[in-house]
């Protein structure tokens, strides 16, 4: 009641200090009501759209978008016809607003306000640029245009927010000192959609001023449109990413997990991967796949018995939780075989993050006891000395191959299956190269490799032969 009685008073202080309505303005409110009315038909989906997100999301806003409208107005006619056209259009676009009677008069006064503070301002600095024929066509006047446009761009923000910003406050935050910024003006994404949507308004004012009347406001029609339908469409996209997360989260709380190292198994990765995919590529961002390889594994089972291997297992897996980032996917794909899905990552980091699970393997200390004899041995050991000369034990350094593969890769989407395939491909180059070290699948695209059965370049005591 307290904002709809100050918009009440406001538009009658407005109406009575106005300056008269000359021919020109009348055709310039004939030509504003139909840009506003058109662009209210042109963007009733995106409006809709845009204003059913925020009811979903039970969020109050002081964010109007026919303000584009109301702040040109408020700038080039005299107050009284521009509250005729706030009355009109505000009438015309109730049935899309989507709130209360009550709230939807509340809103409508801050409006008003905003309009009578904004040709407050106008006529205090520079009325004649504005409202006389001919003294708009002077460039040298684009100076006072730009301190009536910002000046009123801070007003008519100032209008809005603060009174939408304490009836916030009084409804959401209880006592005044738990009143934040964030509850009362809104969030920053709110306040900026704001100041662009103000900004857009000084722009079609401007066009006005300076083109003659019926090209300046089709043009500015044209950008209120075109921004209007951008803004919906970056909260479809959003809303979509949102959704994805939700079910990513619901993945994850349902995921299951392998027996022995604890990362996830091959079916809860899956379903965590490929809904991880999903939300990068609905928000645009590139995701990494990292496959892995224990190099020689099976000399690590003969020669320390599976028991010994677990540990192995158990120990890589120990690595790949450190290194990674939280919201990374880590799973055991089977046997010595591990995937991490890097999401928003590029090429270049998940290099990075591979390299140092590479480094980090190989700087494995384990302790394993040998199934002959119980003798306690140390991975890494061998080429380790005691102070007096004596070696430690003979067991090498444990350490794996990594293959990279990136999506979406050359603009394309890319599924968890491809990605999977890319990176194994990689992993098989890094084996044949030599094992321990990590090649990406961009590489083999670039310069192809020439892929051959893997040779036995055994390093390891015994000289046993292992294959990938």
């Amino acid at each position: 009641m307290v904002i709809d009685l100050i918009g009440a008073v406001a538009g009658g202080l407005g109406w009575h200090f106005s300056s008269t309505p000359q021919p020109r303005h009348w055709v310039l409110f004939g030509l504003f009501l139909a840009a506003a009315l058109g662009y209210t038909r042109l963007t009733k989906v995106a409006e809709g759209r845009r204003r059913a997100d925020r009811l979903d999301r039970k969020r109050v806003e002081h964010i109007d978008l026919t303000s584009i409208w109301f702040g040109a107005a408020a700038l080039v006619l005299p107050t009284t016809l521009a509250l005729v056209l706030v009355v009109i259009v505000r009438a015309h676009r109730y049935r899309i607003a989507r709130k209360p009677p009550g709230i939807w008069i509340s809103t409508t006064a801050t409006i008003v306000l905003a309009v009578v503070g904004v040709g407050a301002v106008r006529d205090l600095i520079d009325p004649a640029t504005w409202l006389v024929d001919g003294a708009a066509r002077d460039l040298a006047t684009t100076g006072k245009v730009t301190a009536v446009v910002v000046a009123a761009g801070v007003v008519y923000f100032a209008a809005e927010a603060i009174p939408i910003g304490i009836y916030r406050g009084i409804r959401f935050c209880g006592p005044a000192r738990s009143w934040t910024l964030y509850k009362t003006l809104g969030s920053r994404k709110d306040n900026l959609l704001e100041a662009r949507t103000l900004l857009i308004a000084g722009v079609n004012a401007a066009a006005v001023v300076f083109l003659p009347p019926g090209l300046g406001l089709v043009l500015a029609l044209g950008l209120a449109v075109r921004e209007t339908r951008s803004i919906a469409r970056d909260i479809a996209k959003q809303a979509e990413i949102e959704h994805l997360r939700a079910e990513l989260a619901k993945a994850t709380a349902r995921a299951e997990t392998d027996h022995l190292t604890g990362l996830y198994n091959r079916r809860g990765f899956e379903e965590l991967a490929d809904a991880a995919l999903k939300v990068d590529h609905a928000a645009g961002h590139t995701s990494v796949l990292l496959m892995l390889d224990i190099d020689r594994f099976k000399w690590w089972n003969s020669e320390i018995g599976h028991d010994g291997g677990d540990k192995v297992l158990v120990a890589v897996a120990d690595v790949l939780r450190k290194q990674t980032r939280n919201g990374d996917v880590v799973g055991r794909w089977g046997g010595e075989e591990d995937l991490v899905l890097l999401p928003d990552t590029t090429e270049r980091e998940g290099r990075e993050i591979a390299n140092r699970i590479r480094v980090a393997v190989s700087q494995l200390r384990t302790q394993v006891r040998m199934p002959v004899g119980g003798k306690i041995e140390y991975l890494g050991s061998a080429a380790e000395q005691h102070e007096d000369g004596r070696k430690r034990g003979d067991l090498p350094k444990c350490t794996v191959s990594i293959g990279v593969a990136v999506a979406p890769a050359h603009g394309m989407t890319t599924t968890l299956e491809q990605l999977r395939q890319e990176a194994d491909r990689a992993l098989f180059v890094a084996k044949d190269a030599g094992r321990d070290r990590v090649v990406a699948y961009s590489e083999l695209v670039k310069t192809p490799v020439p892929i051959h059965e893997p040779q036995d370049h055994t390093i390891v005591p015994n000289d046993a032969a292992t294959l990938h």
